[in-house]
């Protein structure tokens, strides 16, 4: 079997145990679902359906880190614009201008955008 073969068997043993979790199966069952279709030991099967989680809690940090992030960044707009709008009106020469948040937010961004490419 060479390594492009592999990576299909892989795939698909991966696509089978995120149906059978999606189905509402437990561990167990797909552990040995997964063992029985792929020819696989229990172990291999266990190591598939921990991939299947973290993948999971991949994709769930990315949506995380992108609100967080998007929310962040436009909040720090907002005081910046809102401090010279009140400065402005005011006659003032001075305003608040606090770039922190915003590369806070572009920051969390980008983790989010690191997560998906993962």
């Amino acid at each position: 079997m060479n390594d492009n073969s592999a990576d299909i068997v892989v795939k698909r043993l991966h696509s089978i145990g995120e149906d059978l979790k999606r189905q509402g199966k437990s561990d167990p069952e797909i552990v040995n679902e997964l063992a029985k279709v792929g020819n696989i030991s229990t172990s291999y099967a266990e190591q598939i359906l921990n991939n299947i989680y973290e993948d999971a809690n991949k994709k769930k940090q990315f949506k995380k880190h992108i609100f967080n992030g998007t929310f962040v960044t436009i909040a720090g707009l907002l005081i910046n614009y809102l401090s010279y709008k009140f400065a402005y009106q005011s006659g003032s020469g001075t305003f608040l201008l606090i770039w922190g948040i915003v590369v806070i937010g572009i920051i969390n961004i980008l983790r989010g955008l690191i997560l998906y490419r993962k």
